[in-house]
């Protein structure tokens, strides 16, 4: 049987759901339920709240969909986390290995996915993990939901600084962005690709 990306979501959260593990969903799939126009994603990021100890039992749940090498096993213990595929769709892996997983796992939002229930992680949490990660298009998505009624600065700022240190990029970004003022735009409005462009080029 054949599965489109929507339906290996579903799977995969129902699989989880029924072996109890305790997990949120992230990245652009959880961001999706905190802003207007989603952003298209091609991969699956899910947070497991257990130690990566346990990821042999995690990875029977996935049964023959998701293979997993020895080079993977290795990161996996190496890193706590770990980027396998679903034939071509990547699904990232983060296993518990830091007090702030702890906090996630009580913070977890539930939402509906097409047939699925399914956990996301907050809207505050997203936003730690994205400016931690501090990719060019996190920094967009942060800024998505920075007006979001939901979003807890204070607690962004407190982990961000704890994980990333007060004077990393990422604390001076974050930083920057919290103290913007959005211009008039809604919550959910993103800047046109020409604005983000002529600031680029000032920067």
């Amino acid at each position: 049987m054949a599965f489109d990306f929507s339906k290996k979501i579903i799977w995969l959260v129902e699989a989880l759901n029924k072996a109890d593990v305790p997990y949120a969903v992230g990245g652009a799939l959880a961001l999706g339920y905190y802003v207007q126009e989603p952003r298209a994603t091609h991969d699956i990021d899910i947070n497991i709240f257990s130690p990566s100890g346990d990821a042999e039992k995690i990875f029977k749940i996935f049964g023959n969909h998701i293979s997993v090498s020895r080079e993977q096993l290795a990161k996996l213990s190496r890193e706590d986390q770990v980027r396998l595929y679903w034939d071509d769709v990547p699904v990232d892996l983060f296993f518990l290995n830091v007090p702030l997983h702890e906090l996630m796992s009580k913070r977890v939002v539930p939402v509906r996915f097409a047939t699925a229930n399914m956990q996301i992680l907050s809207v505050t949490d997203l936003v730690i993990c994205k400016a931690i990660f501090a990719r060019s298009k996190d920094w967009v998505d942060i800024e998505a939901v920075l007006a979001h009624s939901d979003l807890d600065k204070t607690e962004v700022t407190k982990w961000v600084g704890e994980i990333c240190g007060e004077g990393s990029r990422q604390m001076k970004k974050w930083r920057s962005l919290s103290k913007k003022k959005l211009d008039g735009r809604t919550e959910f409005e993103l800047p046109t690709i020409k604005e983000i462009s002529e600031k680029t080029k000032r920067s």
